[in-house]
């Protein structure tokens, strides 16, 4: 979000080339131009902090003025690993897993939850690709619960998610980690709570 700094500065050096060229066509600029300076810059800090926090949201605003996609909430979907497990030989299951978003016009951040474990993004953007399609790009610390940790270290690893639809109605991508595994990720279910529990998120009212 802008500073209160940034932003006075821009609105000053605004005011001041609309003050030269009020000069230059001949019109009459007194101190009184000036008298509603902090006026103006507080009622636009008001409005801006709003729309950095929820404003932004506002579907009549996407796409045309916000480019950015909400996805705030906690999604439902599943993890595929192409991990063999050595005892059997075989693929594991798909994994039942949950990412709650929590998300500002700036800043997005995002924990994936399963039965096992929780994962916290470390940094993340949504860029759009070539033909437009917006995908979320994040690097990530695995934490496993304790009682699994002698099978399952805590590790990191990156991801990327493709989102499709306006608004947002599913998310699908990869993941690889320091542990040399890869898998899939999908989500196409999602609850407007934010859930930071696997329990709880489990429990939570899901539209698709």
């Amino acid at each position: 979000m802008i500073s209160r700094v940034q932003l006075s500065t821009l609105i000053a050096a605004a005011a001041l080339v609309w003050g030269v060229l009020l000069i230059a066509a001949g019109a009459t600029v007194g101190i009184e131009f000036a008298r509603p300076f902090n006026t103006v810059i507080g009622v636009l800090v008001i409005l801006l902090w709003v729309c950095e926090r929820w404003g932004w949201r506002w579907q009549l605003l996407h796409p045309w003025f916000v480019a950015t996609p909400v996805l705030h909430g906690t999604w439902r979907g599943q993890i595929v690993s192409t991990w063999i497990d050595p005892a059997t030989g075989r693929q594991v299951a798909p994994i039942e897993a949950y990412v709650a978003i929590t998300q500002t016009a700036s800043t997005i951040r995002m924990r994936m939850m399963t039965r096992e474990s929780q994962s916290e993004l470390l940094g993340a953007s949504i860029v759009s690709d070539a033909d437009g399609l917006p995908r979320l790009y994040g690097t990530y610390r695995n934490t496993p619960r304790q009682e699994v940790r002698h099978r399952s270290a805590i590790h990191h690893g990156a991801l990327f998610l493709d989102i499709h639809s306006e608004p947002p109605r599913r998310l699908d991508g990869q993941y690889w980690t320091d542990r040399n595994t890869t898998g899939s990720l999908s989500f196409d279910a999602r609850c407007h709570d934010i859930h930071r529990r696997f329990e709880d998120a489990r429990n939570g009212r899901y539209r698709g």
